[in-house]
């Protein structure tokens, strides 16, 4: 080191100690492992003090250290961890001398290849021919002498040069220098494509087999699992967002919830070129064990995350800006420090233990960990923390009440000094999948332009027969009494999603009837039946009038009254007992109930009816001056569409509705701000398509200041 120091530049002395001493990596491709290495080398070479005259010394230019010590070839997702017994633990030992005197970039090719030998013996001694040979290779020689020959040799080619990956990963024999795990893991998992095992999922307690999950819970363990991550080592990845909410990856949750989760920041879509909205996540590993063996969190109440949306920030059109509001993110002053310098334009509150920081462009919460387990889906959200108290399952207070001439289950919550009293759709209705046919274009047909390739109807296939509330019994199970394979007079409207115009500011809410049609025929049901995609659910939902909402895109869920046909699979139905259609319909389709939905429920562009049936709304009497307004507002607004199916409502009715629905949950007006600013960040087009629409009308475009007057003009309460 002593000479490196003499010949080369100080930078070339600090990484070499830095690639030595402080970096390992992993990756299951050997082109990654062969990138990587050549960036280590060029790093090194750039360093270096190079004398073109002095060709007989190889230009002064030092040997580069063999770095097959330190980035491996191997699939991380597969532990290979073992009980080393004291035989074990002395090849390991040789190991860790073996590979030291590897690493040395001033060995001959000789010792080279004698060091390999020895390494690949002392592995083979710890990993046989059945567990690494005969899982990389089919080869499958009948004698042991021959199996030790080719594990041998696999391993001398893995170890020298990573031209196949090992099949699984096990720290303490792969890097036997790091005894108590890493500090730091870092990473960028894949997001899609192959899916995991069922064996790896199952092993790592997670349900989802997204990989980048798998990656997660295989780095912070469950305190069973045996980890690379060291107690409060550092786990920081680049990952999809999705994990954050939906259903499928609250085992992962539970999981992450056992340690502390310090940040997720949520970016822009073009800061990585991903397909899929990505999040960095930064958690500490902080599971430990009490002397009984039982696992214990330190410090766990008085933890909070901060929570980041920058995801309508470019890092490319505006790095600089970018880089401001990262900075935000990192907690370099304390919470109360950064908002005080906050831009005087930009939203913030504060509170006793959680802070939030929200404009049209970005926001950024901070909020006790602890807080997220009040919700039993353990939403890891983006959103003011104070507005997630409508989502407290666990602690809230427990009511009965009377609604009407029902007696509901009710939770009872205070919020902005007033107790109030909420109830979740599923407690006083339903949101039921439907049918899956199969076959959609033997069975599904649907009016000219439509999008999705399905065979367009005529006008005399379509129903035309008594209304269809009043079909008997046998006939909205059974089907028709009509020829299937004639087509005539046989199809009935089936709900299966709709499409947005954001470049005109319209949303297919409240009134769109469906272009699609399914054949009711007796013949046709139970030729579907034979399908071996055939679903069929929630029969006793069919026909009846209720509601409808599309389940996937930018702007889904959007929601509209049925037709009063059937549903499918995708295309659910929603229907509850204590509301009518019309104020079922104004309170999900507002403003703030996306913003419930799309924050504390699921966040990504897929929602399902059992999402639905989480939403929360709060009791109000339905014969109350607020809840009527709403009832004939709706009732207004779809007879306008039935006679212009895109008549603007979002720059007439919606207004109101969304300023009754905002008095009804008890919304102040920095509430109200919070929900307005999300709105806007996460719908951007939409939103400005729909200021302009306003502007045209000669509207004002400061929604507040439209809630104001609306108040005032309309007696509505403060």
């Amino acid at each position: 080191m002593r000479q490196e120091f003499e010949k080369h530049d100080l930078n070339y002395a600090r990484k070499l100690g830095l690639i030595r001493n402080a970096i390992y990596g992993i990756d299951i491709q050997p082109l990654a492992i062969m990138i990587s290495k050549l960036r280590f080398f060029i790093s090194l070479l750039v360093e270096q003090i190079i004398d073109l005259n002095d060709r007989a010394n190889n230009y002064h230019i030092s040997a580069l250290p063999n770095l097959e010590t330190k980035i491996i070839c191997a699939n991380s997702l597969n532990d290979a961890s073992m009980q080393l017994d004291v035989f074990k633990e002395q090849v390991v030992e040789d190991l860790l001398v073996a590979r030291d005197n590897y690493y040395n970039p001033e060995i001959d090719q000789t010792e080279k290849n004698n060091l390999v030998a020895e390494i690949a013996e002392k592995l083979d001694a710890l990993y046989p021919y059945h567990e690494f040979a005969a899982k990389i290779s089919k080869a499958k020689p009948g004698d042991v002498a021959g199996q030790k020959v080719l594990n041998i040799g696999f391993l001398k080619e893995w170890f020298k040069h990573a031209s196949l990956p090992a099949p699984f990963f096990n720290p303490k024999v792969f890097f036997p220098e790091i005894k108590e795990g890493f500090h730091i893991v870092i990473g960028n998992p894949p997001y899609g494509g192959t899916k995991i095992d069922d064996s790896v999922r199952k092993a790592l307690g997670i349900e989802s087999k997204d990989p980048y999950g798998a990656f997660i819970a295989r780095f912070l363990g469950d305190g069973q699992r045996p980890t690379a991550l060291s107690y409060q080592g550092v786990l920081s990845l680049i990952v999809s967002d999705t994990f954050m909410t939906i259903k499928t990856h609250r085992p992962l949750r539970k999981q992450m919830m056992r340690h502390y989760i310090h940040k997720m920041v949520r970016v822009h879509p073009d800061t990585f070129k991903a397909t899929v909205n990505t999040a960095i996540i930064f958690v500490e590993k902080n599971e430990i064990q009490d002397s009984s063996g039982k696992n214990i969190l330190q410090f766990y109440p008085t933890h909070r995350c901060l929570m980041a949306d920058l995801t309508q920030v470019s890092i490319h059109e505006n790095y600089n800006h970018f880089l401001q509001l990262l900075y935000k993110t990192t907690a370099e002053e304390s919470p109360e420090e950064e908002l005080n310098k906050a831009d005087q334009s930009v939203h913030t509150m504060q509170g006793k233990d959680w802070t939030s920081e929200s404009s049209e462009e970005y926001g950024i919460y901070t909020y006790p960990q602890q807080l997220i387990a009040t919700n039993n889906n353990l939403p890891f959200f983006v959103a003011n923390p104070k507005l997630f108290a409508f989502m407290n399952d666990p602690d809230a207070k427990k009511v009965e009440v009377k609604h009407g001439n029902k007696q509901l289950h009710a939770f009872e919550i205070s919020f902005n000094n007033t107790t109030i009293e909420i109830v979740k759709l599923s407690s006083v209705g339903a949101a039921p999948h439907g049918i899956s046919t199969g076959n959609n274009s033997k069975y599904i047909r649907a009016k000219e332009g439509t999008r999705g390739g399905l065979p367009s109807i005529e006008e005399f296939m379509i129903y035309k027969g008594k209304k269809l509330a009043e079909l008997s019994d046998e006939e909205k199970i059974k089907g028709l009494n009509n020829d299937w394979k004639s087509l005539q007079n046989c199809f009935i409207p089936l709900e299966k999603g709709g499409e947005s115009d954001s470049e005109g500011g319209w949303l297919p809410n409240y009134h769109v009837p469906t272009p699609y049609y399914i054949n009711w025929a007796k013949g046709a049901i139970n030729d579907m039946r034979k399908n071996p995609g055939f679903r069929w659910f929630n029969t006793e939902y069919f026909f009846r009038s209720g509601l409808t909402f599309s389940i996937s895109g930018i702007y889904a869920p959007t929601f509209r009254m049925n037709s009063g046909g059937v549903f499918e699979a995708k295309g659910s139905g929603i229907f509850c007992d204590i509301y009518s259609n019309f104020i079922l319909l104004g309170i999900l389709a507002s403003k703030l109930g996306k913003y419930l939905l799309k924050n504390y429920i699921k966040h990504s562009v897929d929602t399902s009816g059992d999402d639905i049936a989480k939403f929360i709304f709060v009791l109000r009497n339905p014969k109350g001056e607020l809840i009527k307004k709403i009832d004939n507002l709706v009732s207004s607004l779809v007879k306008k569409q039935q006679n212009n199916p895109r008549y603007d409502y979002a720059s007439n009715e919606q207004l109101v509705i969304d300023m009754l629905v905002y008095k009804i949950y008890e919304f102040n007006e920095d509430d109200i701000q919070e929900v307005e600013n999300w709105y806007a960040r996460r719908y951007t087009g939409l939103v400005l398509a729909q200021k302009e629409n306003l502007r045209r009308l000669g509207k004002p475009t400061d929604y507040l200041k439209i809630y104001r007057a609306l108040r005032e003009q309309d007696k509505v309460p403060q």
